[in-house]
């Protein structure tokens, strides 16, 4: 890119390497295998000034470097990534995008201080808890929820459909409005 331009997250897209954003960190996370060992790679969630959000996929290999690189809550112009189209085989995305960032060997990223560009420390998209059925019939996209725990049960051991053993926790909660019975995230 021959100017200082940066792009908002919005507009970034596959067929180059050479973008500039300014964005901040405001969640990682590591996936895991379902033997519970955690993947050696891990993502970011990432978000701009026009409050857009995207994730952002750090390999295995670049763990050190970009641990080193980032950290949550900082604002960053970052430079030099790949952008990747996601597809229907794409699962459990963190946000309504239909991009992730990939960051490579060149990726570049510099501090950036809080009074010299306006980006939220945070942004959610909620659902109402009535709207929880529909979306869990779906595994394209997760959903964050916010309401009361009006009962939680002690987190116990179970065997998954697939044999496997994993923990399992039963709650109910509230709105004020609709009570929803929650086992490992489906709605009951």
């Amino acid at each position: 890119m021959s100017t200082n331009k940066y792009e908002s997250l919005r507009n970034v897209c596959k067929g180059r390497t050479d973008w500039k954003i300014k964005v901040r960190v405001i969640r990682e996370w590591r996936g895991r295998f379902v033997t519970r060992e955690v993947f050696k790679n891990y993502n970011m969630l990432l978000l701009d000034a026009k409050n857009c959000r995207m994730q952002a996929f750090v390999p295995a290999f670049l763990n050190d470097k970009m641990q080193k690189m980032f950290t949550i809550g900082k604002i960053y112009a970052v430079t030099n990534f790949q952008v990747k189209d996601l597809t229907s085989e794409d699962k459990w995305r963190s946000v309504n995008m239909e991009r992730q960032i990939l960051f490579t060997n060149q990726t570049k990223a510099r501090e950036i201080q809080e009074n010299e560009v306006f980006i939220q420390k945070n942004m959610f998209d909620f659902f109402e808890l009535q709207e929880l059925a529909k979306l869990a019939e779906q595994n394209l996209y997760l959903a964050d929820v916010v309401g009361v725990v009006i009962k939680r049960d002690r987190i116990r051991d179970v065997k998954s459909r697939n044999g496997k053993d994993q923990l399992q926790v039963r709650m109910k909660i509230t709105d004020g409005k609709t009570k929803i019975n929650l086992v490992n995230g489906k709605k009951r």
